[in-house]
């Protein structure tokens, strides 16, 4: 059937993504895809986008795409695809095709700063557990921590974990306890009007409150958001701190543990800011640890469902995508599934919980904590 071009759709597509045009149709995006499927087909959205020719199929589908950015890294001409799906949720938005869910999730955020619903209260009483172990008087380097540790036990244990790593390697650690989201989730929903607004007001509040040369993120999330409209602080993901620790000596990792590990490359860490043997080498400072691959690593590792507001919008994709990247660590035969993202850790622990696996699931900085001891 001939389609008929609407080159005033194409033109303003290609503004926002010139590399559009770069596109040949070899197929290595929906190829590698990890949700490629009869509904959803990264290769013929792109085509269709080159014609200007989306419509409202494409809006209802768009939301199942986790953004984890395998299409973009293993993209022969770096055509920038993750950008074109934002642009496509944005077009979206403005039609009113977008799961009912977004509209909850934005009002959250107006209210309380955070997606998940926690309270002026909730972040009181997490504030209260931190007070006699960080340093906001003149801090080395200040901890961004990923909203979603708010209410989460699980996620404030790693948060502990990193405050005694840093703190053994001399550093003096401070704690940012406006306890916002980074915007990250109000960008994958499209609202760029609410996002501007957003990050405007949250970036004048952390220039104003942290009082150190470098914000450290547990979430790749947080940092990848971050970095896109804080200028003039060093923002880094702890791994990327903790590599440079260990190599110029002032972290020791003497103790020993014989133990057999994989480790699952966060979307936001490998794929978006190319951070992919940091965490290895830390794993592997680690006297008597094995680390396996998994099936897929690197720039081709699985997603594990949480990107691209997965995790809150909870698509149709984001659970049996946790099941499948935590089938692919249990065929490693490792003990430990290692990750370093608040959303990672979130989404196989939960997956580890419903399917019962042998497999113990932990963030790399509560292992590199637990090898080190007191």
């Amino acid at each position: 059937m001939p389609v008929t071009v609407n080159f005033s759709l194409r033109e303003e597509l290609l503004k926002v993504v010139p590399t559009l045009s770069l596109c040949y149709q070899c197929g290595t995006c929906s190829t590698y895809c990890p949700i490629t499927d009869e509904s959803y087909n990264i290769r013929l959205l792109v085509k269709k986008a080159q014609l200007g020719v989306v419509d409202n199929r494409d809006f209802k589908v768009i939301w199942d795409c986790v953004t984890c950015g395998t299409c973009q890294a293993l993209c022969p001409n770096n055509v920038e695809i993750v950008n074109l799906v934002e642009v496509i949720r944005t077009m979206a938005m403005k039609s009113k095709v977008f799961p009912t869910k977004i509209n909850e999730i934005l009002w959250k955020i107006y209210e309380n700063q955070n997606p998940w619903g926690y309270t002026v209260t909730d972040k009181r009483r997490f504030a209260a557990q931190f007070s006699g172990l960080i340093n906001n008087e003149n801090p080395d380097v200040v901890i961004y921590p990923c909203c979603l540790s708010v209410g989460d036990p699980r996620l404030q244990r790693h948060i502990k974990a990193l405050i005694r790593v840093l703190t053994k390697a001399g550093l003096k650690v401070g704690m940012y306890m406006g306890l916002s989201c980074c915007g990250d989730i109000i960008e994958h929903t499209g609202n760029k009007a609410f996002y501007e607004e957003y990050t405007t007001k949250l970036r004048d509040a952390i220039m104003n409150n942290v009082k150190a040369p470098v914000i450290v993120t547990l979430s790749p999330h947080c940092e990848y958001s971050l970095k896109k409209y804080l200028k003039g602080v060093k923002i880094v993901h702890y791994v990327e701190l903790l590599d440079e620790l260990i190599r110029t000596g002032k972290l020791k990792v003497d103790k020993k543990a014989d133990i057999t590990v994989t480790y699952h490359d966060p979307c936001y860490l490998s794929k978006h800011q190319k951070v992919i043997e940091e965490p290895r080498r830390v794993i592997t400072s680690i006297p008597g640890v094995r680390l396996v691959e998994m099936e897929h690593s690197r720039e081709k590792s699985l997603c594990c469902g949480a990107g691209g507001g997965g995790i809150a919008l909870e698509t149709r994709v984001s659970t049996e995508l946790s099941k499948r990247r935590l089938r692919e660590a249990v065929n490693t035969g490792a003990s430990v599934v290692l990750t370093a993202c608040t959303y990672c850790f979130r989404m196989l622990e939960d997956a580890n919980k419903v399917m019962r696996t042998n497999l113990k699931v932990m963030d790399l900085v509560e292992f590199l904590d637990s090898v080190l001891g007191d």
